[in-house]
């Protein structure tokens, strides 16, 4: 049976009308290369999905590593401030204790110079620390911390 096919017109229009010539023709006209390329097209998609696949979980992965990041940032964070705060407080005391000693030391050095101007020997009033001896008084062991308790009672602070 033959067809007279006189252009690619009634080419093309015998070929859609039979159906069976088609793979022939493409044997035919076509190389290896292209006949093996749906193959390879249906290859490369199969894995361009599980590459697709991969990247997803990936991504995901790398989506609760960084939720994980973000929460343990806002823990430092709250620890730093925390710190700060006491950091702070813990200047503020040092501040105030500063202010303390320093008041203290201008206290001593005013006693000092009260009891270089006015300077009288220390006598205990009716203290039980002082014992009656032969040719005069003497002091027991404690009488020494008898005499620095009294000293604050004697500048009357």
């Amino acid at each position: 049976m033959s067809i007279p096919i006189r252009s690619i017109d009634e080419f093309l229009a015998a070929r859609r009308e039979h159906l069976e010539w088609r793979e022939a023709i493409r044997r035919k006209i076509l190389t290896e290369e292209l006949l093996g390329l749906p193959a390879k097209l249906e290859k490369a998609e199969l894995e361009r999905r599980e590459d697709s696949r991969e990247i997803q979980e990936s991504i995901q992965g790398l989506t609760e590593t960084t939720r994980a990041l973000a929460q343990q940032q806002e823990r430092t964070e709250a620890t730093l401030q925390s710190f700060m705060e006491s950091t702070q407080a813990f200047q503020r005391s040092m501040e105030e204790f500063q202010r303390s000693m320093e008041t203290f030391q201008r206290s001593m050095e005013e006693f000092k110079e009260a009891r270089r101007k006015d300077w009288t020997p220390w006598r205990p009033r009716s203290s039980p620390f002082w014992t009656p001896r032969k040719g005069g008084l003497s002091r027991s062991r404690s009488c020494w911390l008898a005499r620095a308790s009294n000293w604050t009672d004697w500048t009357g602070r």
